[in-house]
């Protein structure tokens, strides 16, 4: 879809495409511009959060001494 639409084709088209060939959306529906520009606008949303996740580290110590042992 992502290059259909770079190519410069617009929404229904994209959609009669896809239809044409038998491919249905992930909820076995046929596809609409509506679908076809939702599904585009997650996957480019999902795209930049791929490219946005910042990794952070956590160092830990842990102590352990002989009181943690005996009882009072």
């Amino acid at each position: 879809m992502d290059d259909l639409r770079d190519a410069g084709l617009k929404y229904y088209e994209i959609a009669d495409i896809l239809n044409l060939k038998g491919i249905v959306s992930p909820t076995n529906k046929q596809y609409t511009a509506k679908l076809v520009e939702r599904s585009l606008f997650k996957f480019k949303n999902r795209l930049k959060r791929e490219n946005e996740i910042e990794v952070v580290s956590v160092k830990e110590d842990y102590q352990i001494g002989i009181n943690n042992f005996i009882e009072d």
